[in-house]
């Protein structure tokens, strides 16, 4: 979801482009899991200490309860007659595989079917200056030379790199080697595609499809993308490796920018727009992102905004127009207001409790000529905070406005705000 508002100070009224009421653009994103359409029923069962005897041998549980990977569910209960019962526990307590492919609404037992073969020109891309996943920490120094800053993250740490924010690339590192890139450089390309290629173009490298399978820790996964994230932010499947690409719809759906990434990487950061079903045989596939303390979650936030400054100001630079100047006091006003948002469970540029954007830079004593207001909420990372904003025309007018000197960037949990200024 994201809310754009910019205001000048002498109209003390909100100026959006497009001309929308009040100034703000409300668009809902982040498609994780959904539901299928089917019937529903309301049944009269009954519930009895069922037992199961597999090959001679007594396998019910105790409470006669069976943990279905998300609840305890009843090993199972009648029903006019017929006896049901659910299908992973007797999968797995026979040693058979039993699957569930939502995109199909198929459930499958025992073997599965052939898995669906994924074209590309390269089983591991790289970037064409020698780039790719699994590089270790000093190829890439001897690459790139010194980063620019490194930040912490979820479980890997952010490493920047730019010449004065032309050729920025953004680098996941974990256990010493790169696990994920992001750039937006057209001085960078990945198997000959470069920013400003055109999508039939991209298309002839790399197959998209709304549907992927692949296998991860002993599991077999099918990844599924809602419609809008396959116009706008495909994920592709290239042998082992996962692609991000980020699509312009307001160039003519042009390639602005890509992320590489490992499949760990992948389901740790799953991207809005994704849903997953997976099966296995014995052990949950193992993925997820640690738990940090309150001085982690803090040092996590204080790295993206200076991801999200960045970016910012790394598509200024390949836009042709100035790079911003950072301002700490308009930082800890979208600060505030991230934390507001926070903590009082709303997203709206008005606060109940601290007012308007202009009611919070005059009681910072901030002065200023224009000022305006990105947010975002429920991205994961910098760089899907950033495309969503670039693919709506508000927020996109807003970090493209030639008028702007300074931004401040804040961010708390997963509510991200950009105050700009001049």
């Amino acid at each position: 979801m994201r809310l754009a508002l910019r205001e000048r100070k002498q109209m003390r009224s909100a100026r959006i482009a497009l001309g929308l009421l009040l100034g703000l653009v409300v668009l809902a994103l982040g498609v994780t899991g959904g539901w299928a359409a089917g019937t529903k029923l309301q049944l009269s069962v009954d519930f009895l200490p069922l037992k199961f005897v597999f090959d001679g041998e007594e396998k019910s549980t105790p409470d006669g309860y069976f943990f279905n990977g998300v609840t305890k569910v009843p090993l199972g209960f009648i029903y006019e007659g017929t006896t049901y019962v659910p299908l992973r526990y007797v999968g797995e307590a026979l040693g058979k595989e039993v699957a569930w492919d939502g995109a199909s609404q198929t459930i499958y037992i025992g073997a599965l079917p052939a898995k669906t073969a994924v074209t590309g020109t390269s089983p591991s891309p790289q970037s064409d200056q020698g780039l790719k996943l699994g590089d270790s920490t000093t190829s890439v120094l001897q690459l790139l030379g010194q980063p620019v800053r490194k930040d912490p993250g979820q479980g890997l740490e952010w490493w920047t790199f730019h010449r004065d924010y032309a050729d920025y690339i953004l680098l996941g590192i974990k256990n010493d080697k790169v696990v994920t890139y992001y750039t937006n450089s057209p001085e960078r390309a990945l198997l000959g595609l470069k920013v400003g290629s055109k999508r039939p173009d991209v298309e002839k490298v790399v197959e998209l499809r709304n549907t992927y399978q692949f296998k991860f820790d002993g599991a077999d996964f099918t990844m599924t993308q809602a419609a809008e994230s396959l116009r706008d932010r495909p994920v592709a499947l290239v042998g082992d490796t996962v692609l991000q690409l980020f699509f312009d719809i307001h160039q003519g759906d042009t390639l602005t920018a890509f992320r590489v990434m490992d499949i760990a990487t992948f389901l740790n950061y799953l991207p809005g727009g994704i849903s997953l079903n997976w099966s296995y045989r014995s052990q949950p596939p193992r993925f997820g992102l640690p738990a940090l303390t309150s001085d982690e979650e803090t040092a996590l936030a204080r790295g993206l905004e200076r991801q999200i400054f960045d970016l910012t100001n790394a598509l200024r630079r390949r836009e042709g127009l100035g790079v911003l100047r950072w301002h700490e006091a308009a930082a800890g006003v979208a600060r505030g207001h991230s934390q507001d948002m926070l903590e009082n469970n709303f997203f709206a540029h008005d606060s109940p409790a601290k007012g308007t954007l202009v009611d919070r830079f005059k009681r910072a004593g901030i002065s200023y000529r224009a000022v305006g207001e990105n947010l975002a909420y429920g991205y994961g990372d910098a760089p899907s905070a950033h495309e969503g904003w670039m693919n709506s025309a508000g927020h996109r007018a807003n970090i493209l406005e030639e008028d702007w000197s300074h931004l401040g960037v804040g961010v708390a949990g997963q509510y991200f705000t950009q105050n700009f200024l001049r």
